[in-house]
Protein backbone atom coordinates (compact mmCIF):
# COMPACT_ATOMS: atom_id res chain seq x y z
CA UNK A 1 0.00 0.00 0.00
CA UNK A 2 1.01 3.33 -0.70
CA UNK A 3 0.77 6.82 1.31
CA UNK A 4 -0.32 9.75 -1.07
CA UNK A 5 -0.48 13.42 -0.03
CA UNK A 6 -4.20 14.45 0.72
CA UNK A 7 -5.77 16.72 -1.48
CA UNK A 8 -5.88 20.53 -0.71
CA UNK A 9 -9.36 20.04 -1.68
CA UNK A 10 -12.22 17.41 -2.32
CA UNK A 11 -13.06 19.22 -5.77
CA UNK A 12 -9.42 18.84 -6.57
CA UNK A 13 -9.22 15.79 -9.63
CA UNK A 14 -8.33 12.27 -8.75
CA UNK A 15 -4.81 11.94 -9.52
CA UNK A 16 -3.60 8.02 -8.30
CA UNK A 17 -5.98 5.09 -8.13
CA UNK A 18 -4.95 1.64 -5.74
CA UNK A 19 -6.20 -1.87 -6.95
CA UNK A 20 -8.56 -2.93 -3.90
CA UNK A 21 -7.50 -6.35 -3.27
CA UNK A 22 -9.87 -8.49 -0.76
CA UNK A 23 -9.02 -12.09 -1.44
CA UNK A 24 -7.28 -12.65 1.72
CA UNK A 25 -8.31 -9.94 4.41
CA UNK A 26 -9.62 -6.39 4.53
CA UNK A 27 -8.18 -3.67 2.62
CA UNK A 28 -6.97 -1.21 4.38
CA UNK A 29 -6.65 2.42 2.47
CA UNK A 30 -3.43 4.15 4.25
CA UNK A 31 -2.53 7.72 3.82
CA UNK A 32 -6.46 9.28 4.78
CA UNK A 33 -8.28 6.77 2.52
CA UNK A 34 -9.78 7.16 -0.67
CA UNK A 35 -11.97 10.04 -1.93
CA UNK A 36 -14.48 7.94 -4.33
CA UNK A 37 -14.65 4.18 -5.32
CA UNK A 38 -14.72 2.07 -8.86
CA UNK A 39 -16.82 -1.03 -8.68
CA UNK A 40 -16.20 -2.94 -11.93
CA UNK A 41 -18.81 -5.87 -10.84
CA UNK A 42 -22.26 -5.58 -9.28
CA UNK A 43 -22.46 -6.61 -5.64
CA UNK A 44 -22.55 -5.82 -2.26
CA UNK A 45 -19.89 -3.46 -0.44
CA UNK A 46 -19.21 -3.68 3.26
CA UNK A 47 -16.80 -0.83 3.89
CA UNK A 48 -16.21 2.33 6.44
CA UNK A 49 -15.73 5.84 6.06
CA UNK A 50 -13.21 7.83 7.17
CA UNK A 51 -13.13 8.37 10.86
CA UNK A 52 -15.72 5.73 11.51
CA UNK A 53 -15.35 2.78 14.02
CA UNK A 54 -18.33 0.83 12.38
CA UNK A 55 -18.57 -1.00 8.88
CA UNK A 56 -21.23 -0.29 6.29
CA UNK A 57 -23.27 -2.45 4.09
CA UNK A 58 -24.27 -0.91 0.48
CA UNK A 59 -26.61 -3.32 -1.13
CA UNK A 60 -26.53 -4.20 -4.64
CA UNK A 61 -24.36 -1.73 -5.75
CA UNK A 62 -24.41 -1.87 -9.96
CA UNK A 63 -21.60 -2.54 -12.15
CA UNK A 64 -19.48 0.34 -13.39
CA UNK A 65 -20.46 2.05 -10.35
CA UNK A 66 -18.43 5.33 -8.93
CA UNK A 67 -19.56 5.92 -5.54
CA UNK A 68 -18.14 9.20 -4.05
CA UNK A 69 -17.51 7.74 -0.45
CA UNK A 70 -14.18 8.63 1.41
CA UNK A 71 -13.38 5.18 2.71
CA UNK A 72 -10.74 3.71 4.75
CA UNK A 73 -11.50 0.28 4.63
CA UNK A 74 -13.26 -2.51 2.39
CA UNK A 75 -14.03 -5.38 4.04
CA UNK A 76 -13.93 -8.80 3.06
CA UNK A 77 -16.71 -10.26 4.67
CA UNK A 78 -19.90 -10.12 2.93
CA UNK A 79 -18.37 -7.96 0.10
CA UNK A 80 -19.51 -9.49 -3.36
CA UNK A 81 -18.71 -6.34 -5.49
CA UNK A 82 -15.53 -7.11 -7.16
CA UNK A 83 -13.18 -5.17 -9.46
CA UNK A 84 -12.72 -2.05 -7.07
CA UNK A 85 -10.29 0.23 -7.69
CA UNK A 86 -9.99 2.98 -4.81
CA UNK A 87 -9.06 6.48 -6.23
CA UNK A 88 -7.29 9.76 -4.16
Amino acid sequence: MSDFPQPSSLSDPLEKAEVVNIGAADHVLAGGGCRALWVGGAGNLVCRFVGQKTNVTILNVPAGSLLPFRLSRVVRTSTTASSMVALR
